[in-house]
């Protein structure tokens, strides 16, 4: 059964992973900023500082300030959780469905100050800090699915210590931080390749994959949660 759940742990990552880099490129190309990748808004915000340009600035700060309320809001509901003993994912998947439908009706095309636009990247933020905190655990070490300095550093840091070690908790980690790491880039070019081919105004309809996949993660913890009983 152990072995059951890390495997479940580990495909719910892979799943991330892709959903990771998936919405990563598509806030960035289509909205004009990072939903998850919050050091890419900090940096823009600084040289539009700088460069005296305040309104872009305060764009880039008010997704910074959307990502920390989205950080606060998934640990009331943990606290919730535990307070009336309910699973915390009950609400988190459903948020984070609600959080990509918005997207796929606003229209590609808009300038990035219209009121819609913010709207859209304002709740693609609040998917990507639900997103960070539905990280995968394999042996007490966390996959981030958008992180990947760290996921880089994990897998190697993992491979060498295994290595040395002859240490197969430290492989696996290593291997699973890999193939994390894959499938973020495999995400990235799948919508990019979109991106290229798809008209622009079709490109919103393709997130209705993500929403799929966060079912999917849902299915997964569901059956993880049955395990516990």
């Amino acid at each position: 059964m152990k072995k059951n759940y890390i495997n479940l742990n580990l495909l719910k990552g892979l799943i991330l992973g892709f959903i990771g880099g998936f919405i990563e490129l598509y806030s960035l190309l289509i909205r004009d900023a990072f939903c998850g990748m919050q050091t890419g808004n900090l940096i823009y915000s600084i040289l539009n500082l700088i460069d005296g340009d305040y309104k872009l600035m305060a764009y880039h700060l008010i997704i910074i300030l959307t990502f920390i309320i989205g950080i606060i809001s998934v640990e009331v509901i943990y606290r919730l959780s535990k307070k009336f003993k309910f699973s915390d994912k009950h609400l988190i998947y459903p948020l984070m469905v609600i959080f990509i439908i918005p997207s796929i009706f606003i229209p590609t095309n808009l300038d990035i100050f219209d009121p819609l636009n913010i709207l859209s990247i304002i709740a693609l933020t609040l998917f990507g800090a639900f997103q960070a905190h539905v990280f995968t655990n394999l042996n007490n070490h966390n996959l981030s699915t958008t992180m990947m300095t760290m996921m880089i550093k994990q897998t190697f840091s993992k491979l060498f210590n295994g290595i040395m070690n002859k240490n197969k908790d430290d492989l696996y980690i290593s291997m699973s931080s890999l193939l994390v790491i894959l499938t973020f880039i495999f995400g990235i070019a799948i919508f990019y390749l979109l991106f290229i081919y798809i008209d622009i105004k079709f490109i919103n309809y393709f997130l209705v994959i993500i929403i799929f996949l966060i079912i999917n993660i849902y299915i997964i913890d569901l059956y993880k949660l049955s395990f516990s009983k």
